[in-house]
C-alpha cells in the first residue's frame, strides 16, 4: 500500500504505552530481563533434548512416559480469539525429593470455550489413568498415574 498500514496510528500508541513496553508490544524488541523473575539464560539452563537426553521418554510411543505418574497444569482462559490463550502443561515430578520436574507436552488453545478446553485436558494423558483431580483457579493441576 502506497501509505503503508492504516489499522493504527502508532504515535498515539507511543502516548498509550511506556518506551520500554512500546518497544516490547509493539516493536517486538526484547527487554533486558536481568531484573525478571526467570531471566533467560537461567531458563535456557534448564532445556535439553528430550529424544536425546532422557531415556525414559518416548515422544512417540503409544505410552510416552510408560506406567510413570505425570500431572497436568491447566491455566484457563475465557474463549475469545483476541483473549488470553489457555495454557496446558504434562508434568513428570521428580522421581526422588529434590529431584527435577520435567514438562512432557506444552500447549496453548486460544479461542475455545471452557468446555472444549476441559475436554481437551482431560484427553492428554492418554497413556495414562486419571487418579485424583484438583482445580483450583486461576490454574489447575491435575494428578494421572498408572492404576
Amino acid at each position: 500500500m502506497r501509505g503503508g498500514c492504516n489499522l493504527f496510528d502508532l504515535d498515539q500508541l507511543r502516548l498509550e504505552y511506556s518506551p520500554d513496553e512500546y518497544q516490547n508490544l509493539l516493536m517486538c524488541e526484547f527487554l533486558d530481563d536481568l531484573a525478571s523473575v526467570f531471566p533467560l539464560s537461567e531458563l535456557q539452563a534448564c532445556m535439553v533434548d528430550s529424544w536425546e537426553v532422557w531415556e525414559d521418554f518416548q515422544a512417540l510411543a503409544l505410552r510416552p512416559f510408560g506406567w510413570r505418574e505425570v500431572w497436568i497444569g491447566y491455566d484457563p482462559a475465557k474463549g475469545t480469539q483476541n483473549g488470553d490463550s489457555a495454557g496446558c502443561v504434562v508434568i513428570a515430578p521428580p522421581m526422588v525429593p529434590g529431584g527435577k520436574f520435567r514438562i512432557l507436552e506444552r500447549h496453548q488453545w486460544r479461542g475455545m470455550d471452557f468446555r472444549a478446553q476441559a475436554e481437551l485436558s482431560a484427553s492428554l494423558p492418554s497413556s495414562t489413568t486419571c487418579l485424583t483431580s484438583a482445580l483450583t483457579l486461576p490454574a489447575s493441576v491435575m494428578a494421572f498415574t498408572k492404576t
